[in-house]
């Protein structure tokens, strides 16, 4: 069930460019570009590619680029990440196939 404050991306969704959400957002297709969220979850099929700014997130699916958090939670195995990471909080519930080096640096 999907209340007010939730926003859901589809899996057969394409979306390019420049996102904000004011509340939770779920992707389960592919976003390409800048993304500002306060909760994200990127489902199995999920694909973020880009600028990637939230409080929380957690990675089932698939991430690149540069991500800015207070906390990212790295799901089962399937997750795949290539990103630079700037967050206070990292947790790995296994470990994730990683596409590139990740640094990581105090969330500002």
């Amino acid at each position: 069930m999907v209340d007010d404050s939730e926003s859901i991306f589809g899996r057969s969704m394409l979306i390019t460019g420049e996102v904000q959400c004011r509340g939770r957002l779920i992707v389960e297709g592919r976003l390409e570009g800048s993304l500002v969220a306060i909760d994200l979850q990127i489902k199995e099929t999920g694909q973020l590619l880009g600028r990637v700014t939230a409080e929380k997130i957690e990675c089932l699916g698939r991430i690149e680029g540069e991500v800015f958090t207070r906390s990212l939670g790295l799901g089962v195995s399937g997750c795949r990440v290539g990103m630079d990471i700037r967050s206070s909080l990292l947790c790995c519930s296994t470990v994730p196939s990683f596409l590139s080096i990740i640094c990581l640096y105090p969330y500002l």
